[in-house]
């Protein structure tokens, strides 16, 4: 098990709880997201208030992935399935006390990794997001896609790539978080 917090770092449990490790070493603390690559349980993933943090030993040691990343605050992460080597990932120009008073928001955007967390490509422009910042992304089973939601109210839908990206509802209070229901 491992258990990103915010300010914290990241810890593993090998025992179902009873004791945790801290594997910080390399590593941004302000952790948002955690996950485990699909197809290599050695490989981890982290979002930061400093960036996108990529492990290949388990957690023992991180680097931060900054090619084709040009915002630093990630929050959401998915992960796709083991036939595919895409990750989704949001990142903002700062954290979020800046959102609400800088001239642009969040100035979000949201990138694309075909590599499996090695480098990154922009898939939309800040404008698609308002002033709001991505706080989850979540599969889509009816077409392959994503669901994204974000802290103005905006729920987004985007096709499997990410290349095209719909708003289905907005002007809703802000959202953190969404469940899909097959």
């Amino acid at each position: 098990m491992y258990v990103g917090v915010e300010e914290g770092g990241i810890f593993r449990s090998r025992n179902d709880g009873a004791s945790f490790e801290s594997l910080n070493d390399g590593l941004y603390v302000d952790i948002h997201t955690v996950a485990v690559d699909s197809r290599d349980s050695r490989r981890l993933y982290a979002t930061t208030g400093a960036g996108f943090y990529l492990s290949q030993t388990a957690g023992k040691s991180w680097e931060q992935v900054t090619r084709g990343l040009n915002r630093t605050y990630t929050i959401p992460l998915m992960v796709s399935p083991p036939d595919r080597d895409d990750l989704f990932t949001a990142a903002a120009m700062g954290p979020p006390p800046l959102w609400r008073v800088g001239p642009t928001g969040a100035d979000a955007m949201l990138f694309r990794s075909a590599d499996r967390g090695e480098s990154f490509t922009p898939i939309t422009a800040e404008q698609n997001f308002g002033r709001g910042m991505v706080m989850r992304l979540k599969p889509d089973p009816s077409n392959g896609g994503f669901f994204a939601v974000c802290n103005d109210g905006a729920v987004m839908r985007a096709t499997s790539d990410g290349a095209s990206l719909a708003t289905i509802a907005e002007k809703l209070p802000p959202a953190y978080d969404l469940a899909i229901i097959p």
